[in-house]
């Protein structure tokens, strides 16, 4: 059975929490957290929480046994780009991206 868990519009570049999710992918779930509480990185941090929910609605909802739980899936996607202006010096601006980002985790 599937268990699923996401989180929407994170101030997380995709392509920094991409990186994080190579460690996870593949592994068993308390590997993958393990892992992920030992990297020192905001992305890190925002894919354990997401990894975690889908291991406790695992656990709580459908009663299954944690040692048995395998990350069989991490989609990371683009979210919204908020467009915000940097001012500079002489009278001018300058462009700030704020990118945002999803996440999808499957845990079978």
């Amino acid at each position: 059975m599937n268990y699923i868990a996401k989180a929407n519009k994170l101030t997380v570049s995709y392509r920094k929490l991409n990186k994080f999710a190579d460690v996870a992918r593949g592994k068993n779930v308390d590997y993958a957290l393990a892992m992920l509480k030992s990297i020192n990185s905001r992305s890190a941090v925002e894919l354990f929480k997401v990894i975690h929910s889908a291991k406790s609605n695992a656990e709580n909802n459908f009663k299954a046994n944690s040692a048995d739980l395998v990350v069989r899936e991490i989609k990371i996607g683009r979210a919204r780009l908020l467009k915000r202006l940097r001012f500079a010096s002489h009278s001018k601006t300058g462009k700030l991206l704020v990118r945002q980002s999803n996440i999808y985790v499957i845990l079978n």
